[in-house]
């Protein structure tokens, strides 16, 4: 690395005032927000301290944990190097992302500071420029300040590219291939979406191999095509090392990018390709024409027009980064195809590196006696664009990139009352069904976060996971059955589009349109005001829903839904009171579920019509001579009145069982278990396990 080399008292000054501007800006942002987080700019602080506190604890079930986690949405590995900082910080918002700073961000630019060396070797300062034009960027801030680790991914990538740049061709294999491989494999784990950025990594590598094949080869064609079969072998390798290291550090995530269909689970986030080109256009606003004229800089036909003769351009390493940069932007825009301020990460290093070389070449170019005046110009225009995309937007005079002001509610104390309110109404007895899917004015992350800023640990509100987009999440109907409030607000809230939103959409026509399942609450008289004139109401549940409405209310659910959820399994438990968490295999199909303590349950299908009604099952107990469990199987007419069609019933005991009944129309499929009127102990507490034939 570039500060390695030398680390005089000058260049330890220059790098101190760079940390100090890092800290200065991190604290100023963030002490600037008034704000109750919600969903990842929650989320992702809430792991860190979890695992931090975990750690100290127990380090040996922290690293078990972060391990495990892989199997979750979002895995745990980014918060083990940023422990020590959550500690010294006391867990603190402030703490949690100068952590991100120091840990991931500063080291990406010094990571940065080396490329932009190889690219420009004559030039001694390249690696500080990329320093601090890199802290001049504002989208490399933003997603930091907004809670998101995504830099850390940046930097991994960042490392595979320094090694492969110290030899193109690939000759030290030994080295080189593991290494690009296991940390492309790292770089995924550690945020799932950049095995995009990887893909373009892999695919440019392969490109500048090919050609180097190309121009040794001199026509020869056996020479060719012995070159393109080393090509394969060379890429097979870093592929290997790359799923390797996925299957050993987090095999979770290996299954599910085997399994799920992420593209179809993320859809409902996923714009038009121009709409995503506009998103990035404006991402990085004017720094994209700034990029531009760096990588010209170093095109050799116009080279004598940007650059002094003195100064040598690595022309293979500005090639590479080049197609790496318009690679990942064309794979981005055309593929996931969803804006936010951690997807613009997958042009960072181009940005930078031909932002870097314009500032290099303007530096350059400039007289000695005009030199300082041309960086005096060059920090202002860097400086106003930082600003342009920090600072409140009625303080920006001209827009010269997308502005991330720091988060403020002008409605703070409305959203503390309202959290006051439930508190005192429920007195943790209830369970609290939030309707609203705002990105900023209301939904069940901003609630909860809410009473735990304002309660810490005496914060006892029971606030239920509800559904949120159409291709990912589930039917919103057995939350709504276990509700005992309501929270919603009117005008309809939502983040993305009603079209994207239906399981949404659904919930709030149900209390706003008084549907028939609405008539369980009864509508409290207290309103609360938020921002932008929207009013949030309370309904308190008043009576249980029947079996008859909740059947009549899936009907409506799924012809106002259309397609089925991508998060919905095939069976969904509509015994609100049990006190069970079923479980599911990875597509969904086969549930199984302990009967702890629960007299009987109940499983409403809701996956794909299937070609008939038959069950396979199993039933299991950890003791000998347990009671056998009471299996039924009903199909429901649904049209109204609502009424069993066919039933059909099995005493099951330990082993196997299979249920069929005939299949109709416009009706729907219930499955209960019954252990009696009489639990069962601990050994005879039966599991059950069942699917239905395709």
């Amino acid at each position: 690395m570039f500060l390695l080399r030398k680390l005089s008292a000058k260049s330890l000054g220059l790098f101190l005032i760079i940390i100090f501007f890092a800290g200065l800006l991190t604290t100023i942002y963030v002490s600037s927000e008034h704000i109750f987080y919600w969903w990842d700019f929650a989320f992702y602080k809430e792991i860190a301290v979890n695992t931090s506190k975990m750690f100290v604890q127990n380090p040996f079930q922290a690293l078990k944990t972060v391990y495990f986690s892989t199997w979750l949405d979002y895995n745990y590995y980014f918060a083990l190097p940023l422990i020590p900082f959550m500690e010294l910080f006391k867990y603190s918002r402030l703490g949690y992302i100068i952590s991100l700073v120091f840990v991931y961000h500063i080291p990406m630019l010094i990571v940065a500071g080396s490329i932009a060396r190889k690219i420009l070797p004559a030039s001694p300062y390249a690696g500080w420029v990329v320093l601090f034009t890199g802290v001049f960027i504002p989208e490399l801030w933003v997603s930091i300040f907004r809670g998101y680790p995504d830099t850390g991914a940046v930097l991994l990538v960042a490392i595979a590219i320094t090694i492969y740049l110290q030899d193109m061709e690939l000759k030290k294999w030994q080295f080189q291939l593991p290494m690009i491989g296991v940390l492309s494999g790292l770089a995924i784990i550690f945020r799932r979406h950049f095995a995009y950025n990887v893909a373009s990594l892999l695919f440019s590598i392969g490109v500048v191999l090919f050609l180097f094949n190309l121009q040794n080869s001199q026509k020869n064609w056996r020479k060719f095509l012995s070159g393109c079969l080393n090509i394969l072998i060379r890429m097979q390798i870093i592929l290997a090392f790359l799923v390797l290291s996925v299957v050993l550090l987090a095999p979770g995530l290996f299954l599910n990018i085997i399994y799920v269909n992420y593209l179809n689970l993320y859809s409902s986030y996923s714009l038009d390709t121009f709409q995503i080109f506009i998103y990035f256009l404006k991402a990085y606003g004017v720094l994209w024409f700034l990029a531009f004229f760096g990588f010209a800089s170093g095109i050799p036909k116009i080279q004598k027009i940007f650059q002094p003769e003195s100064e040598k351009t690595d022309q293979r390493s500005l090639f590479f980064i080049l197609l790496f940069g318009m690679t990942s932007a064309i794979v981005w825009i055309t593929v996931p195809r969803q804006t936010g301020a951690q997807y613009v990460l997958h042009v960072a290093l181009p940005i930078i590196l031909g932002i870097s070389m314009l500032v290099t070449w303007l530096i350059t170019k400039s007289k000695t006696n005009i030199k300082w005046l041309t960086i005096c110009g060059i920090s202002l225009v860097f400086g106003y664009n930082l600003w342009a995309g920090l600072a409140p937007a009625h303080l920006v005079p001209i827009s010269t990139t997308l502005n991330f002001p720091p988060l403020y509610r002008t409605d703070y104390d409305e959203v503390a009352r309202l959290v006051t309110y439930l508190r005192k109404i429920n007195s943790g007895k209830g369970n609290i069904y939030v309707v609203d899917s705002s990105n900023f004015l209301m939904n069940s992350e901003i609630l909860h976060n809410a009473e735990v800023s304002l309660y810490g640990e005496s914060a006892f509100l029971e606030i239920l996971y509800t559904p949120q987009v159409d291709s990912r999440d589930f039917y919103p109907l057995k939350p709504l059955l276990e509700a005992d409030y309501v929270v919603v607000s009117t005008p309809f809230q939502y983040h993305l589009s009603e079209a994207k939103q239906k399981v949404v959409k659904f919930i709030f026509d149900v209390f706003t349109q008084q549907w028939k399942i609405s008539k369980d609450f009864k509508k409290l008289p207290e309103e609360f005001h938020l921002y932008d004139g929207a009013v949030l109401s309370v309904y308190k549940r008043q009576a249980p829903t029947s079996l008859e409405t909740t059947l009549l209310t899936f009907d409506q659910m799924r012809k106002y839904i259309g397609l089925l959820p991508g998060g919905q399994s095939n069976w969904m438990l509509i015994t609100p009171s049990a006190e069970v968490t079923p479980l599911h295999d990875i597509n969904g199909k086969k549930h199984s579920v302990a009967m702890a303590n629960v007299p009987s349950l109940s499983f409403l299908y809701a996956g794909a019509d299937p070609a008939q009604y038959r069950i396979n099952g199993k039933v299991q107990f950890s003791g000998e001579n347990c009671a056998p469990v009471n299996i039924s199987m009903k199909v429901f007419s649904l049209s109204e009145p609502i009424s069993v069609l066919y039933n059909k019933q099995i005493i099951a005991g330990s082993g196997e069982f299979i249920l069929s009944i005939e299949k109709a129309d416009n009706t729907a499929l219930v499955l209960s278990f019954d252990q009696g009127t009489n639990l069962s102990t601990p050994l005879c507490e039966p599991i059950l396990e069942w699917e239905i034939s395709e």
